[in-house]
């Protein structure tokens, strides 16, 4: 009896190794063997963040770009899908532009990202970054869970559905009353706008990878544009000076802005919800670019006009 137990206590702490190296491996090549050869030659800006800006920026419309937004993604998984374009190709991409609104942050908090680990969600966008992913969450429980129990090909289709394009919303529910659920608790909770001292206690993760993607580009010599999709009438709502304040604090007064968050649509039926257009909006929005072109300011400037 004690031979065959250590016989099973033998067979699953190699099973357990096995799968470990095998994830380490698959984590470390796939990337590089999958998916080098999906952003085209004529792209020249890329546009990462999260579902506001994958359901506002078409870049089929607005040409020379790509849009790698995904919907909830944090700036760490943005921050990874930056880097896999601009090191996994042979690009000659010269701009970022990261859809990093109020609402990206304020939707985002330390709580809820910990709510997408638990579902290994971001683990998926941090495959192009191994080493880093494993630094940073090696202290949680799910992370050990994860590695040693879930196969490796588990998530596998998973790489093929990041197509670089952007995705178009149909819907339209800014009638429906349960969308403004979100923004109503943050302003019951904080009644006196997000401040800045609400975004350094509550979105510490966004922050330092907001300031890591601004070291990234500046040690790679890109140019990087903090852009804010438009928005149905939450700056209305809630107090974004706080927001403003932040990112100066973090990233300067010289950084550049491009503030849509209040663009005038004809009407409400151009918003898919409250912080997503739809496929009509997009389109609209999109083509307004394409023609005019990206309006960009100082951070200090753009501060000054919103006071």
């Amino acid at each position: 009896m004690k031979d065959f137990l250590k016989l099973i206590f033998a067979f699953s702490l190699c099973y357990l190794l096995a799968i470990c190296l095998l994830r380490i491996l698959w984590i470390q090549a796939v990337p590089i063997t999958i998916q080098k050869d999906i952003i085209r030659s004529d792209v020249h800006t890329v546009v990462i963040g999260a579902s506001n800006g994958q359901f506002s920026w078409d870049d089929r419309i607005i040409q020379g770009t790509l849009n790698l937004c995904d919907a909830s993604l944090s700036y760490a998984g943005a921050f990874n899908n930056l880097r896999w374009a601009i090191e996994y190709n042979e690009n000659k991409i010269d701009t970022v532009i990261l859809c990093a609104s109020m609402v990206s942050m304020a939707y985002i908090t330390d709580n809820d990202l910990q709510g997408q680990l638990d579902g290994c969600r971001e683990e998926r966008r941090n495959i192009f970054n191994y080493s880093n992913f494993f630094l940073q969450y090696r202290k949680y429980s799910w992370f050990w869970k994860y590695l040693f129990t879930r196969f490796p090909v588990k998530n596998f289709k998973s790489l093929f559905t990041i197509d670089g394009r952007y995705v178009e919303l149909e819907r339209n529910e800014i009638g429906n009353s349960q969308i403004y659920s979100k923004i109503n608790t943050i302003i019951d909770m904080y009644p006196e706008g997000l401040t800045k001292d609400f975004f350094k206690n509550n979105c510490t993760y966004q922050l330092d990878n907001l300031c890591r993607i601004h070291k990234y580009c500046k040690d790679k010599e890109l140019s990087l544009i903090i852009l804010s999709p438009p928005v149905y009438k939450i700056p209305e709502m809630i107090n974004d000076k706080g927001y403003r304040d932040i990112i100066i604090e973090e990233l300067g007064d010289s950084i550049l802005v491009s503030d849509y968050c209040r663009f005038a649509f004809p009407d409400s039926t151009y918003y898919g919800d409250l912080e997503h257009l739809n496929r009509k909006g997009a389109d609209y929005f999109s083509k307004t670019i394409a023609d005019e072109g990206l309006q960009t300011q100082y951070a200090i400037d753009w501060r000054r006009n919103g006071e």
